[in-house]
């Protein structure tokens, strides 16, 4: 397995603490207000808001201390548009994908992370897709939003669970982002993202620091032959790729 460091956080010196959530917090909003008032004086798009998003990424590594690896990059063609998809453990994972895929990338998001003052409107300028999942007909509207961004060429990553797991376990997937990627005929990255739990664990303020979190790219699926029709095989698919990974490393783990 080809492991690559692509960030190495700054060492911190206490293991874990909640104290780590005020460097975070303020240093995103610190990012936010640099995004909003610099919209306020020309106009905000992927490329120009680009940089922001990967400072808000890098933040969270050095603030907890956070190395970031990633195995199979050979597996995807790094100019061509996808659909990412994986697990989601960890308020940790958004950093790390979005610092790990090597294309511009924006996220599908609760609807309620957008309603954040100032963070909100800087995730929107920059990109970023607020779905409503309680209403599906707006949620199937608002999706079209992600549909545009991919017609552009900037990939998308949507967490198919459509919430943070608590026990690690990867939960039933949500169908909206495979209709998306069938009805584009876009190829679908599976994704596991490992140890993001482990930093950040869901409904904790807890930070464990100077961890590792490894993404892990498996090799594209593609949609073409896919419809509505069949649309839960596809999904099947992609969710057993990802879990068979999971299995894998944890097998791993118990020879070592």
């Amino acid at each position: 397995m080809d492991k690559k460091l692509i960030y190495k956080g700054k060492a911190k010196k206490l293991s874990k603490s909640k104290l780590y959530f005020i460097p975070i917090l303020t240093n995103i909003l610190s990012v936010s207000c640099r995004l909003v008032i610099n919209s306020l004086h020309k106009s905000i798009d992927i490329a120009s808001s680009q940089k922001y998003v990967d400072d808000f990424a890098r933040l969270h590594f050095d603030n907890t201390g956070t190395s970031l690896y990633v195995t199979g990059l050979d597996n995807f063609d790094h100019n061509k548009t996808y659909i990412f998809m994986s697990n989601h453990s960890s308020w940790m994972d958004i950093a790390s994908i979005i610092a790990a895929v090597p294309q511009n990338l924006r996220m599908v998001a609760k609807e309620g992370l957008l309603h954040i003052p100032i963070f909100g409107k800087a995730m929107n300028d920059s990109g970023f897709i607020g779905i409503d999942r309680s209403n599906r007909a707006k949620a199937i509207k608002q999706l079209d939003k992600a549909k545009q961004k991919l017609k552009e060429g900037v990939c998308i990553w949507i967490a198919p669970e459509g919430t943070r797991s608590k026990d690690g376990q990867i939960k039933e997937f949500k169908k909206g982002g495979f209709y998306l990627a069938v009805d584009l005929n876009l190829d679908i990255v599976p994704v596991f993202i490992e140890g993001a739990a482990d930093i950040m664990p869901p409904g904790s303020m807890d930070i464990s620091t100077n961890k590792d979190i490894t993404i892990h790219f498996l090799k594209p699926i593609s949609t073409t032959n896919f419809s509505k029709a069949n649309l839960s095989e596809l999904i099947n698919i992609v969710r057993n790729k990802i879990i068979d990974k999971q299995e894998s490393l944890r097998r791993n783990d118990v020879t070592l």
